[in-house]
């Protein structure tokens, strides 16, 4: 039992930490120039933050890649886990991803020093969630397993774009509240854009979920009957929850954009994006046992 808490709380961790690095990446390049160039220079931490993400992806892999193989060995001796890693699709397929999670580490800092090497980064980090799919139960699908791996990859972008965007957004304003409240910023501008790319993302991970569980096999029926169904509705409902926080905090409140000062927006904002992470937190916690948990049966 304590192997199975470690193993899915090791893997909850990876994919949080690797997708909030992907849609960190997302936010700077696609939705922090929406506030124009004093919007990007606002915040002067955050290529310090994304080194230290991609540290911890690094750490994550390799944790997640060498407590998976020790299972599939059933022993901790090296010569053991290194034969699991050499024989097996799951070594190979994670041995690659973590190789990428080093390469974009040691050749990060020159990289996040400009738009350009930022693209060639996420286009690299862009790939590393189709490890997951790989060798998860998408990747097992006896007949369209390409299919399923698609689909897989894309509920995973589309959460990485919202978490991550979550977790940049909430720094971003930070540091919007610590500058004088006379200097003009426009956050009413980075926040609408994240807002409409964030519902975008939402309309994403439940379509390609909903298909992705079609395909699966997972029936209504064995939602409530097994334990990766249960599993899956508390997902959802922590999904819902998280959504129905989004929708008051941004829809309601981008109404009365005009009426409030930048502070007093980043401040009301961040409140509800804070409440937004812990949920999403809840919700990569759950999928770290999903992933480890079999499939109901047909």
């Amino acid at each position: 039992m304590s192997a199975t808490l470690t193993l899915g709380f090791v893997h909850g961790l990876d994919d949080l930490v690797l997708l909030v690095l992907l849609g960190s990446l997302v936010f700077r390049l696609l939705i922090l120039p929406a506030g124009g160039e004093q919007a990007v220079a606002l915040d002067p931490r955050i290529p310090a933050r994304l080194r230290a993400l991609l540290a911890l992806a690094l750490a994550g892999s390799i944790a997640w890649m060498l407590l998976s193989a020790a299972a599939m060995a059933d022993s901790w001796l090296p010569s053991d886990v290194w034969t699991a890693l050499q024989s097996t699709a799951f070594g190979h397929v994670w041995g690659l991803r973590t190789a990428v999670l080093l390469a974009a580490y040691a050749f990060g800092l020159p990289l996040l020093a400009s738009n350009k090497g930022m693209h060639v980064l996420t286009a690299a980090i862009l790939l590393l969630p189709l490890a997951g799919a790989l060798t998860a139960h998408a990747g097992a699908q006896p007949e369209g397993a390409v299919w399923s791996i698609g689909l897989d990859w894309l509920h995973t972008l589309a959460v990485a774009v919202w978490a991550g965007g979550l977790y940049s957004l909430y720094h971003w304003l930070g540091a919007l509240l610590g500058r004088p409240e006379a200097t003009p910023v426009p956050a009413a501008a980075v926040i609408r854009r994240f807002s409409h790319i964030a519902t975008a993302s939402t309309a994403v991970i439940f379509v390609a979920g909903f298909c992705l569980a079609y395909r699966l096999g997972i029936t209504w029926a064995a939602m409530v009957r097994s334990d990766y169904g249960r599993l899956l509705l508390l997902k959802i409902a922590l999904l819902g929850v998280a959504l129905v926080a989004a929708s008051v905090n941004r829809y309601a409140l981008l109404r009365r954009t005009d009426a409030l000062s930048d502070h007093s927006l980043a401040r009301i904002v961040r409140r509800g994006v804070l409440v937004e992470i812990v949920f999403l937190t809840l919700i990569f916690g759950v999928t770290g046992f999903l992933a480890r948990t079999p499939l109901p049966m047909p």
